[in-house]
């Protein structure tokens, strides 16, 4: 008797338990589902500080290189190594056997050579060259390149791609007088004479080089008097630059004053709106991930590219019903896309609308699409474009759509070019259903707006055509 209401209430026990296990295998996915759904409604853009540039100069010798280093790396900002630049270019001119007296030629060399800056390593048309860079023939002959005006002027608009919508430290000779002439907190970082030829005297002995303390400070003296006296991007300390003296500080204590000052200076920024994912953005997404993992594996480049705060103009070409799905699961921000109006048909009208989606005619934007689209943006949303307007027929970059130009010049977002690869060869145009293939999205470099008062539209959507072109070969080359 004991024994059969033993095993009734095991019974009695399992059955419950398996009845439980079922009410949370249907119970759990539709809470998650209405979480998710409720936090359409509720899911407002988030404020958030703009970000900071923040520029070091000063004299040879006065420790700007490890000061700013080791600030960027207490703040948790990047570091943009402006010598790095010059000396890629320089290597670059000693490959290709350049005349160093022919500015030209040299210009030539710097327009063509394509840097890239990634993890406190130099690339140099692909190719890794952060040690070769650092060799003492290149370190003697880099003044040919910093003193050539194209060089600088090449490099200075390099310099700003890759610090647009980001926070970052850098250090030199003319970053806050003709790099950076807006950036948010600038720095002046010195020594006196004595002091820094004590800390080069004391760098040379220890790699074993007879030197005296006093041929140190003679050369330093013509070194600073050259960099006052250079014709282009001389040594000047601007009226709103904070000087720093060094004497007598450790690097640390050095770097615990510049933090102090960036601090206060950061409380100071305005704020602006920035969109985030809301929980139903997040779980189409990673589901879209997981469902597009072994059909369609996509390699990336380029997140680092996109700002994370503000309002961003993400112009890309348009291959593929599955480009939208391979940006938006590649892209680090939540966007926002402008969609054909004829797919706003029944349940799948609903799905896209909750995920950011806006309808454009066939003809192009509407107003009512043109004052939704200024809205998100001013509610510092990430809008994806599509710059040729349609799909493309061959798989190859069409010609673009000038629409885009509005919204860059009425709300000012941060414009990133942007490309898609083998989309094309998945699902084209004509074709019914997708096929498995590889596919890449590649990120390019922010295009810069300082002067978009200044070009026509006809100019600033030839740059964004060259840029997409550039983009394109770079998605193809990294799809294989």
């Amino acid at each position: 008797m004991w024994h059969c209401d033993r095993v009734s209430w095991s019974l009695l026990c399992w059955c419950q338990v398996r009845h439980l296990t079922y009410d949370l295998y249907f119970l759990a996915p539709l809470a998650i589902l209405a979480v998710c759904f409720f936090s359409l409604r509720y899911h407002e853009p988030e404020l958030c500080s703009l970000k900071m540039i923040v520029t070091i100069d000063g004299p040879a010798g006065a420790g700007k290189s490890c000061a700013a280093r080791g600030l960027a790396k207490r703040l948790g900002f990047s570091f943009l190594d402006t010598g790095a630049l010059y000396r890629a270019v320089t290597l670059a001119g000693k490959r290709r056997g350049v005349n160093w007296l022919d500015a030209e030629a040299l210009a030539e060399v710097a327009a063509a050579a394509e840097i890239r800056l990634t993890d406190d390593r130099v690339f140099l048309d692909g190719e890794d060259v952060t040690d070769e860079i650092r060799a003492l023939e290149i370190t003697t002959l880099t003044r040919h390149t910093a003193d050539n005006r194209q060089v600088r002027e090449r490099l200075s608009a390099l310099q700003r791609e890759l610090a647009a919508g980001r926070n970052v430290v850098t250090e030199g000779r003319d970053q806050a007088t003709e790099v950076f002439p807006d950036a948010e907190c600038k720095i002046f970082l010195t020594a006196a004479d004595e002091v820094r030829a004590q800390r080069r005297y004391e760098d040379l002995r220890a790699r074993g080089e007879q030197v005296t303390l006093a041929e140190v400070l003679e050369k330093q003296q013509a070194r600073d008097r050259r960099d006052h006296e250079r014709e282009y991007g001389g040594l000047q300390k601007t009226p709103d630059s904070l000087e720093v003296l060094t004497d007598g500080l450790t690097p640390e204590e050095v770097i615990d004053r510049l933090e102090e000052i960036v601090r206060s200076r950061q409380k100071r920024l305005p704020v602006v709106k920035t969109e985030t994912m809301s929980l139903w953005y997040k779980f189409v997404r990673i589901w879209c991930r997981l469902a597009c993992v072994f059909p369609f594996p996509c390699r990336v480049q380029g997140q680092e590219n996109l700002p994370a705060t503000g309002p961003i103009l993400l112009l890309s070409n348009h291959l593929s019903h599955l480009d939208t799905i391979a940006i938006a699961t590649a892209s680090p921000r939540r966007l926002r896309a402008l969609a054909r109006e004829s797919l706003f048909v029944g349940p799948f009208a609903w799905l896209i609308r909750s995920l950011g989606a806006i309808p454009v005619g066939s003809a192009g934007a509407t107003l009512s699409s043109l004052r939704a689209t200024f809205r998100h943006l001013e509610n510092g949303t990430a809008m994806l474009i599509f710059a040729e307007g349609s799909r493309s027929e061959d798989g190859e970059l069409a010609e673009l759509q000038p629409g885009f130009t509005i919204l860059a010049r009425k709300k000012n977002p941060v414009v990133v070019p942007m490309a898609v690869a083998g989309t094309f060869e998945a699902w084209p145009r004509h074709r019914w259903l997708p096929r498995p293939g590889r596919m890449a999205v590649v990120f390019g470099k922010p295009i810069p707006t300082d002067n978009l008062g200044e070009i026509s539209d006809e100019a600033f959507g030839g740059v964004v055509a060259e840029r997409l072109a550039e983009c394109h070969a770079a998605a193809k080359r990294l799809r294989g």
